[in-house]
């Protein structure tokens, strides 16, 4: 008996990130665990990392801008 509630137990927790992450992604959301950039969409170069590290700290600047507000992230921007 015991070893089936360990099991499901298992079973639930292995199922909870990958159906976690696809909530969010859905949400338009981008989760905590969620896999790195593809080396193709990787900047390699200056000007490629500066528009890249500018985007970051606008969505940080968003982010924190709707912490203040007590909106929803994301929607700082919008509304």
């Amino acid at each position: 008996m015991s070893s089936g509630v360990i099991l499901a137990v298992a079973i639930l927790a292995g199922a909870a990130c990958p159906l976690h992450m696809w909530w969010q992604q859905r949400h338009g959301r981008q989760s905590a665990c969620c896999s790195p950039r593809a080396e193709s969409q990787r900047p390699t170069d200056l000007a490629g990392l500066h528009a890249r590290q500018e985007q970051v700290a606008a969505q940080i600047a968003d982010l924190e801008t709707a912490g203040r507000r007590g909106a929803p992230a994301g929607e700082a921007a919008h509304g």
